[in-house]
């Protein structure tokens, strides 16, 4: 099965229980692609708000796209008159860390490509250590064929279009078709986006894999090794989340590992911003 396509719903949710009378801690990061994001660009704008912002990330980026956009302050918030621009502002923040374009966001918004290209310039005017840090990624792997995720795993993503991109792009450009060249434009394109993408992604599936590492240690410490009977025990893993079912007696202990291993594993790879992250406990799947 594959748990990330299960709906959030509670009718579906509940179908997942825990054992005799134990407990179910549900953790999760709280914006974690986006803090990654912000401490691998050094970002100012981003770090400034992760480290004294009000915690609403959407209203944030909102105000700051929306401001350059429009010439003068423009304040967004979730209550105030302007809250309908939050939605576009999440939207942009998600399809930028995820490498998307001026086509496909403004197939979201209904805009045209022209307008969604305006919108994703103005986001870079507000961020701009993203834009170099994307950038920076492009020339890398577009001259290497693959990108690193971060300098502590130094791991490696090799990007199969790259040596077809390349065969074409050696070709003389008389020699070149115009179904030749469409191609080396899109193959150009998602070479970009996964150089943008990856970092952050990758980063963050290394945080979380680090979590369950030093969870494992923990719970060793304290005698307890991963059999069915264990009084706590990690039961599943989601993104950027983890489950440990345990007893009623252990939860509280249960829920401290977990969120402290979090905790500490995005110190390893995040300098500027801390990743933090929140639990909660039920008798099912919660979140």
């Amino acid at each position: 099965m594959n748990l990330q396509q299960v709906p959030s719903d509670k009718e579906f949710r509940e179908c997942f229980i825990v054992e005799d009378s134990n407990l179910l801690t549900t953790a999760d990061y709280n914006s974690q692609e986006s803090r990654v994001m912000a401490d691998l660009a050094h970002d100012e704008a981003f770090i400034d708000f992760f480290l004294n912002g009000d915690g609403d990330m959407h209203s944030f980026v909102a105000t700051k796209l929306f401001t350059v956009s429009f010439g003068k302050e423009f304040i967004v918030t979730k209550d105030n008159e302007n809250k309908a621009y939050r939605q576009k502002g999440k939207i942009l923040n998600f399809m930028i860390s995820f490498g998307g374009s001026a086509f496909t966001l403004g197939k979201t918004l209904g805009i045209s490509v022209e307008e969604a290209q305006k919108l994703i310039d103005a986001f870079y005017e507000g961020f701009k250590g993203l834009k170099q840090f994307f950038d920076n990624n492009a020339v890398l792997a577009m001259n290497n064929g693959y990108i690193r995720t971060n300098t502590v795993t130094n791991r490696i993503r090799w990007i199969p279009e790259w040596e077809e991109f390349q065969k074409l792009k050696v070709k003389r450009f008389n020699e070149r078709t115009k179904q030749d060249n469409s191609k080396l434009g899109s193959l150009s394109g998602r070479i970009k986006r996964k150089s943008q993408n990856s970092p952050i992604q990758g980063t963050s599936g290394d945080i979380t894999k680090t979590a369950l590492v030093l969870m494992r240690e923990e719970l060793l410490k304290l005698g307890i090794r991963p059999t069915k009977r264990a009084s706590i025990k990690l039961v599943n893993v989601v993104h950027d989340e983890t489950n440990i079912e345990a007893t009623k007696d252990m939860i509280e202990t249960a829920t401290k590992i977990q969120v402290d291993c979090m905790e500490k594993a995005g110190s390893f790879y995040c300098n500027k911003v801390p990743l933090t992250a929140s639990a909660d406990i039920a008798t099912y799947w919660v979140h």
